[in-house]
């Protein structure tokens, strides 16, 4: 008899069926990263809550007076560091701790 300790099939290495894809986060982090809709993909539910009320607060400030130009600006470079952290391996696993797929 065969002791198989692979929990997601016989044979060879089988990645962790609900780890998210890397690429999929650099994506939606360079397109949505801003708004912190990326961090919805991975779970960190608090962190896209934040991100998001600023991104409306920045607007609202646009629309009110012109000063939330600058706050949406380092939202941005918020998310371009993301992206940078995300393809370097600094971000490498989800808010349930599964790692990355690459």
């Amino acid at each position: 008899m065969e002791n198989n300790t692979n929990p997601y099939g016989q044979g060879g290495y089988s990645p962790n069926p609900q780890a998210k894809s890397r690429f999929i986060f650099a994506i939606l982090t360079f397109v949505l990263g801003a708004w912190g809709l990326n961090w919805l993909y991975l779970g960190h539910v608090e962190i896209a809550k934040n991100k998001f009320i600023l991104m409306i607060i920045g607007l609202l400030l646009i629309l009110a007076c012109g000063i939330g130009t600058i706050m949406i600006a380092v939202l941005q470079i918020i998310a371009l560091v993301d992206v940078f952290k995300v393809l370097s391996g600094t971000i490498n696993e989800d808010a349930h701790g599964i790692p990355f797929k690459d």
